[in-house]
């Protein structure tokens, strides 16, 4: 698996999020709502026998808005949603790519994250990926 096509297919994903930019990358002007693939943390060789298959766990943090904003907090909920057409998880786990065999949103945590000296109400999505070793 390349960090680089990973990255890219999660942002893929989540295009399918009505009215949410994503990037697979960190960019240097960020409008809400927006959704950041970090960098892996960690990412695994070998995962199995004799380089079968790696692993990464990588977070994508969604950016809604002021911390205070009603409007937002709704939003970040529809968004940490299991099901529905706003669901980050949904998105992802049904994705279809080469990219990797599996993906899996582990865990959400909501809070508020800084970027550019600028509060917002976040959620970070942990993913686990499975895919081809190196």
């Amino acid at each position: 698996m390349r960090i680089d096509d990973i990255r890219a297919e999660l942002a893929a994903a989540l295009d399918v999020i009505p009215g949410l930019a994503a990037f697979g990358y960190w960019p240097d002007r960020i409008t809400p709502p927006a959704a950041l693939v970090a960098w892996p943390d960690p990412y695994t060789y070998n995962a199995t026998y004799q380089r079968g298959a790696s692993s990464a766990e990588i977070n994508v943090v969604v950016l809604v808005g002021r911390p205070n904003s009603r409007a937002a907090q709704e939003a970040l909920a529809d968004y940490a949603a299991g099901s529905g057409e706003r669901s980050v998880r949904a998105a992802i786990e049904s994705h279809t790519t080469t990219a990797w065999h599996d993906a899996t949103v582990t865990t959400f945590t909501g809070g508020t994250v800084q970027v550019n000296g600028v509060d917002y109400l976040a959620g970070t999505f942990a993913v686990q990926i499975f895919g081809q070793g190196d």
